[in-house]
């Protein structure tokens, strides 16, 4: 199954699913809808609900159908992702899942701002220029002065009106700064050295927390993204294309995610179940629910075998969560001691 993309300011997705098989199959094409974009049109009798589209197919012995979906952006430059998966009619197992991203408009990067635009670096300039201009006045304000003293004319006892020597036949003396100079300069460096120091204890503090979220025990922070998104930790490639829940009413309710994998590592990992999570918005949070996933998966046991070096996996995990709360974020990863990904579905 490939997916791919035409149009600028608004996305027309075209979706290829081929049967290489030479039996016919039933599929079930699901499509998200990203929550900042709005369907424009479907083609070939897809059904439209409030998160994803679906296209119910019958692919005859080695043939292939496209269907079509063109979507209107929310936001100029928001990067949207569109993933899609196969599955066997009426089943959460899939046999393929791709992903798409696009950009209505380049967006701007958030950059940290150039050394003489951070607040610190105006604020110690504009200190140092006033004292320097202060400085400057003061000695030219001296040297009107003796300017002054140079054209006085004074009257002798003869009653004769003569000229003072010249500022430069006098003695001169050593300038110095006046008091209150020097001091406004030491001021203005101790003010500027204060300010840089709070911001570089202030952004050390912000890397620190960022470093060390969350707080569960895990080593580091795992990348976050939402659905259809690549993510790397230790071992593992994630990429989460589907979530889905039972509807709310019952006791327990099953919600299932569908994952691929790939290891990445140079050696075989085992992937353990109880290590992945699903996370209810209190923050409570419930593991694999291995009996149904192994049912999901028709009787098959994800979790029993190591996956070899750059082995890939497309399964669907289950999660039984109680009440009418839905998980809002999906927490893998392949051992104990690694940070994992985050994948949340808003």
């Amino acid at each position: 199954m490939t997916i791919n993309e035409i149009g600028q300011s608004a996305a027309t997705y075209r979706v290829e699913a081929v049967n290489r098989t030479v039996s016919p199959v039933d599929v079930t094409l699901r499509m998200a809808v990203p929550t900042t974009t709005s369907v424009a049109t479907v083609g070939a009798g897809g059904r439209v609900d409030a998160s994803e589209i679906t296209w119910q197919l019958s692919l005859p012995a080695n043939s292939g159908q496209t269907v079509t979906a063109s979507f209107r952006p929310g936001g100029a430059g928001t990067a949207q992702t569109f993933p899609v998966c196969a599955y066997q009619r009426d089943t959460a197992r899939p046999y393929d899942c791709a992903s798409a991203r696009w950009t209505p408009t380049a967006a701007i990067e958030a950059t940290d701002p150039a050394w003489w635009q951070r607040p610190s670096v105006p604020l110690i300039g504009g200190l140092t220029a006033l004292v320097v201009v202060a400085m400057i006045g003061y000695g030219w304000r001296r040297r009107l002065r003796e300017r002054r003293v140079d054209r006085r004319r004074v009257v002798t006892p003869a009653g004769r009106r003569v000229r003072l020597p010249a500022a430069s036949a006098l003695p001169k003396r050593r300038w110095r700064p006046a008091t209150p100079l020097v001091f406004g300069l030491l001021l203005a460096m101790l003010t500027g050295l204060a300010v840089a120091a709070v911001r570089a204890v202030s952004y050390g503090t912000e890397v620190l927390d960022r470093a060390n979220q969350p707080a569960s025990g895990w080593i580091g922070a795992p990348p976050a993204g939402g659905f259809g998104v690549l993510l790397t930790e230790a071992a593992f490639e994630f990429t989460v294309f589907r979530m889905a829940c039972a509807p709310a009413g019952g006791q327990d309710r099953r919600c299932v995610a569908t994952v691929g994998l790939r290891n990445r590592s140079d050696t075989e990992q085992f992937w353990y179940g109880p290590l992945q999570r699903a996370y209810l918005p209190t923050g409570d949070w419930v593991g694999v629910d291995e009996a149904a996933t192994r049912q999901e998966n028709g009787g098959r046991d994800v979790f029993a075998e190591p996956v070899p070096p750059g082995s890939r996996m497309l399964v669907p995990l289950a999660f039984t969560v109680s009440g009418e709360l839905t998980p809002v974020r999906l927490e893998l990863r392949s051992g104990a001691f690694s940070a994992g990904v985050a994948v949340r579905w808003t």
